[in-house]
């Protein structure tokens, strides 16, 4: 979103929009599981999984 601000915006709108553009740049909260995309699926048997890694060593 393009926020324009002139001489005419008001003290008050300028702080809004400044508050929105700082909230929106703050990384979200919470286990950040980007690293481990696409190298480890999620599986509905976790013990079949790692049984299947062990019998491939």
């Amino acid at each position: 979103m393009v926020q324009v601000v002139t001489k005419r915006t008001s003290r008050k709108r300028v702080k809004s929009i400044v508050k929105a553009a700082v909230r929106r740049s703050m990384p979200l909260k919470g286990a950040d599981f980007s690293d481990l995309l696409g190298t480890a699926p999620l599986h509905t048997d976790p013990v079949k999984f790692q049984r299947a890694l062990r019998d491939e060593e």
